[in-house]
Formats: C-alpha cells, sequence, structure tokens
C-alpha cells in the first residue's frame, strides 16, 4: 500500500528526515509518532508531492508517488495539520465545494451527506464552518478527505487541541473508516492518542525511526527487557548471591527489600531463576516482570540523550555501590 524507503531532507542546514522507511499494509491504521520537529509532517508532505525528497523513494500501490502526481491525489485524502479560515461558507456548501473540486457533480451530494453522518455532522449542515467547535472541525476535515472515495488517508494530527471527549470521537470515526476498507497514516506527539486506533505505530526522532511495529509487538518486546521485580522477606544477601551467579541477569539494582534484576532470557528460564531462589531458602513475596509502557518508552525516546547519560551514570555508581555484577 504504501512503502516509504531512506527518505531524506533537510533545510539548509537543519535535517529533517534522514534515510526513513516506512512500510503500511492495506486496511491498518499506522499512527507516526514523534515529538514537534520529528519529521512527521515533511514526511506526509512528501508522500502528498508538496515536496521534494532530497532522496529515497515513496511508494504507493506500486507506483512512483513522486512521478504519479496525479495517481495520489485520485487515491489518497489528505489533511493537513491547519484547518484554515472559512468566512461565510456552511459546512454543506463546504462539502460541495470540494466535491467539485475533484470532479464530482451533483449526484455525489448524496455521498457527501452520507460522509457528514459518519462523522457525526449531519445535523450542521446549514452551520458556518468557522463556527464549528475545534472538534468539529477536524471531523469536517476527515470527511473533506474523503469526498472522491480514496483507498488511503493521510492525516496530519487529526487530534492536535482537542478535549478528551473529542479525541474519543475521532479514534471512532477512524476505526469506522478502518471497517470501511480505509488504509490510514496519522501523526500525533502523544502516544496515548492513538493507542485507540493503531494497528500499527512508529515512534520517530530527528527524522530517524525509533521503533517500529505492532502496538503487542512493541509491548511483548518491552516487557521482556524490562525488569524483574523480587520482593523477598529478611536480609537480600543470598537472593544477590544467587542472582550474581545466573549468568542471564544483566544488573541488578535494589530498594528496600526490592531487587529490580535486568535479567534477558525466556519465561522458561524466568521459571529456572525462580527455582533456583527458592532452592537456596530464599524467601520471595513478589516475583514478577515490571509491565512495560508504550508512554515511557516514547518519554526515553523523545527525552534528551544528555539525561540519560547522566541516568546511566547514576545507575552505574549504584552497581558500583553494590558490587554487583552488570
Amino acid at each position: 500500500m504504501l512503502k516509504i524507503s531512506n527518505l531524506k531532507k533537510s533545510f539548509d542546514q537543519v535535517t529533517a528526515l534522514d534515510g526513513l522507511n516506512l512500510m503500511l499494509k492495506q486496511g491498518n491504521i499506522y499512527g507516526l509518532i514523534g515529538p514537534n520537529g520529528a519529521g512527521k509532517t515533511t514526511l506526509m508532505r512528501i508522500c502528498m508531492g508538496l515536496l521534494s525528497p532530497d532522496s529515497g523513494s515513496v511508494q504507493i500501490f506500486g507506483y512512483d508517488a513522486l512521478e504519479h502526481i496525479e495517481y495520489v491525489k485520485e487515491s489518497v485524502g489528505y489533511m493537513p495539520d491547519y484547518f484554515g479560515q472559512y468566512e461565510n461558507v456552511k459546512v454543506n456548501e463546504y462539502m460541495e465545494f470540494y466535491s467539485a473540486i475533484y470532479g464530482m457533480d451533483t449526484q455525489y451530494r448524496k455521498f457527501w451527506l452520507e460522509l457528514l453522518d459518519m462523522v457525526n455532522l449531519a445535523d450542521k449542515g446549514d452551520m458556518y464552518v468557522d463556527n464549528l467547535s475545534r472538534g468539529m472541525k477536524q471531523r469536517l476535515g476527515i470527511a473533506r478527505c474523503m469526498v472522491h472515495n480514496p483507498t488511503l488517508l493521510i492525516l496530519d494530527e487529526p487530534m492536535v487541541g482537542l478535549d478528551p471527549e473529542g479525541k474519543c470521537e475521532i479514534i471512532n470515526v477512524l476505526n469506522r473508516l478502518r471497517q470501511m476498507g480505509k488504509t490510514i497514516l496519522l501523526s500525533s506527539n502523544v502516544l496515548n492518542e492513538l493507542e485507540g486506533a493503531c494497528t500499527q505505530i512508529g515512534i520517530i526522532k530527528n527524522g530517524v525511526m525509533k521503533v517500529e511495529g505492532t502496538i503487542d509487538e512493541i509491548l511483548n518486546e518491552m516487557n521482556n527487557s524490562s525488569p524483574i521485580s523480587i520482593t523477598v522477606l529478611g536480609d537480600t544477601h543470598d537472593a544477590i548471591s544467587v542472582l550474581r551467579d545466573h549468568s542471564n541477569v544483566t544488573h541488578i539494582s535494589m530498594k528496600g527489600d526490592t531487587l529490580y534484576v535486568g535479567f534477558k532470557g525466556t519465561k522458561e528460564q524466568e521459571a529456572e531463576l525462580l527455582k533456583s531462589l527458592a532452592l537456596h531458602n530464599v524467601s520471595i513475596v513478589n516475583f514478577s516482570r515490571i509491565r512495560g509502557s508504550l508512554e515511557n518508552l516514547f518519554f526515553e525516546i523523545a527525552s534528551d540523550s544528555e539525561e540519560r547519560r547522566k541516568q546511566h551514570e547514576d545507575q552505574s555508581r549504584l552497581y558500583e555501590r553494590f558490587k554487583i555484577k552488570r
């Protein structure tokens, strides 16, 4: 459906995209997530032929999107991050205007009325666009993207500035569109906005894809790499001795009577570790993986590298203090 390969784009001395790759399969909703300035809008504008890349390729349905601009306009619906101002234009007039731009004749009136119904604006046809709430304008923007019935939708931050109710309404619209067979690429700088809609997510920073996959795949990977929390009853010395000798243990830290253990291994190896602790008469109150959080992952990627370096140094001093093997 959409394949982006090694896409690069710079503006003067600023690199917006640095060899970015992305694959979106038909019928999926892909959430492109990153902090402001990560390159999300630049990527979408290149896909729509509004910007030219320095290098790389964009393929839509197997066509080179950079060479077949007319095909892109016919098969893709685009919603920019800025809605624009429309004075003295009613909702119905707005939809009729955009239908005419795409060469749709009056018989398409029934179709765009159905679109307004889909986004819960069927009763707002006689309202002026500039009197709509922010959430209504966002939903109207999605309906406008659909006037020519495209298969692929590219939506740049469709939930920006909305309250929780407005975001929920947009998510419901996105799920309806997917049920209709539409494929969607959308962006946000807030991860939890997209968890209820996306089948895939990609976290982008400085024009580079840092993490990509389904939400379940990413959470499973995070959970497997998250520390094991072990709370013991009494002295922790015996537990630490067992853990230090285990080949899958990468590091240990301690807070009170709870040990936080970096562990690279399978569920079966986790069970063996627990069994080994029990055989050494370690009284265990709790033994569990700390559940990974997509929000924590996003903030870790988006955070400043200097801050992460300081955290690493603090952790290293903790290892040295307890003389624990990493």
